[in-house]
C-alpha cells in the first residue's frame, strides 16, 4: 500500500527539488532518501533528478 502511495505523489515530490525555498528542498531529500531506504520505489526513478540536483 505504501509504496502505490509513493507511486502517486513520488512526481510531485521529485519536483520539490526545485522550489525556490531551500526547507521544501531539503524536506524533498528527506523524504527520497526514507522512500529509497524502505524500497517503496525503484531508485532508477529518481536517479535523473537527483544528478540533475547535483549539477545545480
Amino acid at each position: 500500500m505504501a509504496s502505490t502511495i509513493m507511486q502517486v505523489y513520488l512526481k510531485e515530490v521529485l519536483e520539490s527539488f526545485f522550489h525556490s525555498k531551500s526547507q521544501v528542498r531539503l524536506e524533498a531529500l528527506n523524504v527520497i532518501q526514507l522512500v529509497l531506504n524502505q524500497g517503496l520505489v525503484h531508485p532508477v526513478q529518481v536517479c535523473l533528478n537527483l544528478f540533475i540536483l547535483a549539477q545545480i
